[in-house]
């Protein structure tokens, strides 16, 4: 679970200052660590891969390039193989990419908005 605060900074770090990061990252990892510390669940790597994934498609998101996407579906779309309930990181995934589209410059002019 200590290994999360990294994607969790990366994640915080493309929209927030440095120093907001980095107490993201920690708050990340501290928090749910004093919980889990002593017990071998799958809870610690389902933690880390959501975090993983959820940087990954905010980075793609932002990033907008193809091999941002591709590392972003794959991830995504291996989440529900760590952990089931990860699934629904794959509508969270499809919500997000078509708000962005919509919200973009081509979905304006395609919306006629």
């Amino acid at each position: 679970m200590t290994a999360s605060l990294f994607p969790a900074y990366a994640l915080a770090r493309l929209f927030a200052p440095r120093w907001a990061a980095i107490a993201c990252g920690a708050a990340t990892a501290a928090i749910p660590g004093l919980y889990f510390g002593a017990l071998l669940i799958p809870e610690p790597i389902a933690y880390l891969w959501s975090t993983l994934a959820l940087w990954l498609l905010a980075r793609a998101l932002v990033l907008q390039t193809r091999p941002a996407a591709i590392w972003a579906a794959v991830a995504v779309l291996a989440a529900a193989g760590v952990r089931s309930e990860l699934a629904v990181l794959v509508l969270a995934a499809i919500i997000a990419t078509t708000l962005v589209y919509m919200t973009g410059r081509r979905g304006r002019s395609t919306l006629g908005a």
